[in-house]
């Protein structure tokens, strides 16, 4: 990508980052902690509507999780 020489990244205002001018994050940025376990607690609980339809039994709910647990399902939402 060529950047035109009012995009220069020298001066206190970003001008250089596609983003600054927006006010927005990558999507893959969460803007708090709590969209991170969020996005995670949906991922499981989307997934675990899945197993009755698959002939197996129900998922414990997400506050019976290990810490360990939720982590595993937090990265995966980030993917």
């Amino acid at each position: 990508m060529i950047w035109s020489s009012n995009t220069s990244n020298d001066g206190p205002d970003n001008k250089g980052d596609p983003m600054a001018a927006t006010g927005r994050t990558l999507p893959h940025q969460p803007p708090e902690p709590f969209a991170r376990n969020d996005a995670g607690r949906a991922l499981y609980e989307q997934r675990a509507r899945w197993l009755p339809g698959l002939n197996q039994p129900p998922a414990p709910s997400w506050e019976e999780l290990d810490e360990s647990v939720r982590e595993r399902w937090r990265e995966n939402a980030k993917a």
